[in-house]
C-alpha cells in the first residue's frame, strides 16, 4: 500500500499564471520526495534548480520543513502511525537527509 503524498500541494505546473521561485522549488522537491528514493541525479537537479532560481539554503531548508510538516500532519490525523506509515516516514527522512536537511527529532 502506498501512502498518500505530503499534504502540501505545489501549484499546477500547467497553470497559466507565473509561479514564484519558491513555489517552483517546492514543486520540484515534492516531485523528488514523492518517489521516496532520492538519487544523486535528483539531488544535483534540485541543487541546480535552487541556484538558478536564486533560492538560498535557508529558504530551501524552510521549504523542506514545510513539506515535512505537511506529511507529518497527514500521518498523525488518525492518532496512530502504522507500520506502512512508519516505513514511509523513514524513507521520507532518508530522502530529506540526501537533500541535506534533517527533520527535527520526534
Amino acid at each position: 500500500m502506498r501512502c498518500s503524498p505530503p499534504a502540501i500541494r505545489p501549484a499546477d505546473p500547467a497553470s497559466p499564471r507565473p509561479v514564484n521561485p519558491r513555489q517552483r522549488y517546492l514543486t520540484a522537491a515534492v516531485e523528488v520526495l514523492e518517489e521516496l528514493v532520492v538519487d544523486d541525479d535528483e539531488i544535483a537537479r534540485l541543487a541546480v534548480q535552487r541556484d538558478t532560481l536564486g533560492i538560498s539554503p535557508t529558504t530551501a531548508a524552510r521549504i523542506c520543513a514545510r513539506i515535512w510538516s505537511g506529511a507529518m500532519r497527514r500521518f498523525e490525523e488518525d492518532g496512530t502511525i502504522d507500520e506502512d506509515e512508519a516505513r514511509h516516514i523513514a524513507a521520507l527522512q532518508a530522502g530529506f537527509d540526501r537533500l541535506g536537511w534533517r527533520p527535527p527529532p520526534r
